[in-house]
């Protein structure tokens, strides 16, 4: 067992929740370590031990495995899963810290106080199954910008207990693609052919704590670990002027932006040597701050019941082909040309002159409609698409939110997408080219 100095009952909730559902043979087979809740302040859970996988059976079911759990926390809207929250344990991917389920959604804090609240942010990665942090992603770390997968299926780090050995021999992620994606679209399907279920299922969460990051973790650890050095602990002054890079960011706003006060919040905390962690109901939209300020959020339950109503097969094929990406992207030694694998091409060389304007016209019509069908609409953003983000320095590539760029993001998407409207005949110009 591990001693776990914090509240747990949202660990334990969801432990015997998969508990249930490991009962239905066509169910989701996960597992998750079993837990104690003593009262709010801390727990025992479990002790997960790293363990290699003895066939290459095992292997493939692992990754099936990883599938239903990216299924999992895409449903119950978890972010956080990196590689430091989940152990390699056999053939079970074991999420050993679930502090971000049903984490809720941050209002464009950048708003002054008397606007706050009107812009719900949510870019396309969020709403994503890449946002969840399980699958393979490039990062870069450090004064020098090293590259590195911190992802909680893909790492990196030498030390991580997420890596999956077989015998002496790493398994990487992009070689079992298929078995991952087949375990997402068995775990998904299952959780639309139970929808009802399901919805009570998560709201039976809303009275567990979750917790609302502002920022990544290793921001405020890197912060603290400067806080330590000797020229910051002469005297309090000095000590505070050094926590105020945390309001750097903010210092170009013309009114009084609302994340002002979050930071506030933050800085206390770090002033005592502690790294910020904020606690709310899986079920509440606000947190009160001790300097009296309630911060209101989008209800995380709420939004993973929407997430679940929102399911459908040609949604479902589209987070398939985001988790083929992200795994093909992950490939440290270049698993050759993959990207045309399983895609159909259209013989032209038959094709008369005649017929090419209408295949081009066709073929430029089924791009527009799947491009339509991949946007995310947020209030303050409006539609966004999930891009490619090029590492030129490391010759990788990854997913991200489009930008604004022409060439690359939103602005040449809506380029497009207006053009094709234009290119749209009117009704009068149909009625004269009809019979």
């Amino acid at each position: 067992m591990i001693y776990k100095p914090r509240d747990i009952s949202l660990l334990q909730k969801l432990s015997s929740t998969l508990d249930e559902l490991r009962k239905d043979p066509e169910g989701i087979s996960l597992k998750t370590p079993a837990c104690l809740t003593c009262d709010e302040h801390y727990g025992w859970a479990e002790l997960i031990s790293h363990k290699e996988c003895r066939s290459k059976q095992q292997v493939e079911t692992y990754y099936k495995h990883c599938g239903q759990l990216a299924a999992l926390l895409y449903i119950t809207r978890t972010n956080d899963i990196h590689h430091e929250n989940l152990i390699a344990c056999g053939d079970q991917p074991v999420i050993v810290d679930t502090d971000t389920l049903f984490y809720p959604g941050f209002y464009d804090l950048i708003e002054n106080s008397d606007d706050f609240g009107k812009n719900y942010i949510e870019l396309a990665i969020e709403e994503s199954v890449v946002s969840s942090g399980l699958l393979p992603l490039w990062d870069t770390e450090g004064k020098h910008g090293e590259l590195r997968d911190a992802s909680g299926m893909s790492s990196t780090q030498k030390t991580s207990q997420n890596q999956v050995f077989l015998g002496e021999t790493l398994q990487h992620p992009y070689d079992y693609t298929e078995f991952i994606t087949d375990g997402f679209r068995q775990a998904i399907s299952y959780i639309l052919k139970k929808k009802d279920y399901f919805q009570g299922l998560i709201h039976s969460f809303q009275g567990c704590l979750t917790r609302p990051i502002y920022r990544p973790t290793r921001i405020y650890e890197r912060l603290r670990q400067d806080l330590l050095n000797p020229r910051h602990l002469t005297d309090g002054i000095t000590r505070s002027i050094k926590i105020e890079f945390l309001k750097t960011s903010l210092l170009k706003e013309k009114s009084f932006p609302m994340a002002w006060k979050l930071i506030d919040e933050e800085a206390k905390m770090l002033f005592k040597d502690e790294i910020p962690m904020f606690l709310i109901p899986c079920g509440q939209d606000a947190m009160r701050l001790s300097n009296g300020t309630a911060l209101p959020f989008r209800c995380g339950v709420d939004i993973a019941k929407q997430r679940l109503e929102r399911l459908n097969p040609e949604w479902i094929d589209y987070q398939i082909e985001l988790i083929r990406a992200s795994c093909q992207f992950a490939s440290a030694t270049g698993p050759g040309d993959r990207s045309l694998e399983g895609e159909k091409r259209t013989d032209t060389s038959t094709i008369n002159d005649w017929e090419r304007p209408q295949l081009f016209q066709n073929t430029a019509e089924k791009i527009i409609a799947r491009i339509q069908s991949r946007s995310h609409f947020s209030e303050a953003h409006g539609s966004s698409w999930i891009g490619l983000n090029v590492l030129e320095e490391h010759g990788k590539m990854q997913l991200a939110n489009a930008g604004l760029g022409l060439y690359d993001g939103n602005a040449g998407i809506a380029l497009i997408l207006h053009q094709a409207q234009l290119s749209q005949p009117t009704p009068f110009e149909q009625s004269l080219s009809s019979p």
